[in-house]
């Protein structure tokens, strides 16, 4: 979905709600749009895709990493609350290194992250 990574909100909303299963498929770098919209800096659409969808916060992407383990490495404590807030079971996911992000937040010395963390589980 490259209005993810574009930044194309309303496109990418549109897009997702003709063809939802586009908002779970990887791109060929193990990628999800919610992924890309994260990396891109495009918040408001990976907003606007969470609340179409909040399952999109546990699709595992390259290394088996969600959008969860993304935003607490990245220490995006806005969204870091807000995914943990409407989708509490996905602080349990693990990476292929069976870390959850938690733990990424403590190997990556995101006090912040973890406090959220440690608030939210």
């Amino acid at each position: 979905m490259p209005s993810a990574s574009s930044g194309k909100t309303h496109f990418a909303i549109e897009n997702y709600h003709l063809k939802p299963a586009f908002g779970k498929k990887l791109n060929a770098d193990g990628l999800s749009p919610l992924d890309l919209a994260l990396q891109n800096g495009h918040f408001e659409t990976a907003r606007q895709l969470v609340k179409f969808d909040i399952e999109l916060i546990r699709v595992k992407g390259r290394e088996r990493i969600t959008p969860l383990h993304y935003v607490a490495e990245t220490d995006n404590i806005d969204l870091l609350a807000e995914f943990l807030y409407a989708c509490p079971a996905s602080i349990e996911d693990l990476n292929i290194r069976n870390e959850t992000a938690l733990h990424i937040a403590v190997k990556n010395f995101r006090l912040r992250a973890f406090k959220v963390l440690l608030a939210g589980s």
